[in-house]
């Protein structure tokens, strides 16, 4: 998770962000309208800084209510 390195890590997470929203904005606003009539207005137009920051909220929000309790570890020993 790029978010816990202090300023590096902000920057990097930011410019994925804004790489992954680019795409998913342009389909969004343009297939909403057609298949999500239902949903409200609102979220059929969604703007791009919001898909921005929806990109940034998700996986910060994801890591803080559902941290990781398991780790794995193995060894192994060859012994005769």
């Amino acid at each position: 998770m790029l978010n816990i390195i202090p300023v590096f890590g902000w920057l990097l997470s930011f410019i994925l962000s804004a790489s992954l929203a680019i795409p998913f904005y342009f389909i969004w606003n343009h297939l909403a309208p057609t298949y999500f009539y239902f949903i409200p207005e609102v979220y059929q137009n969604l703007p791009f800084w919001d898909t921005v920051g929806l990109f940034m909220i998700i996986p910060i929000l994801k890591h803080m209510l559902i941290p990781s309790f398991i780790s794995s570890s193995s060894s192994s020993s060859n012994e005769k």
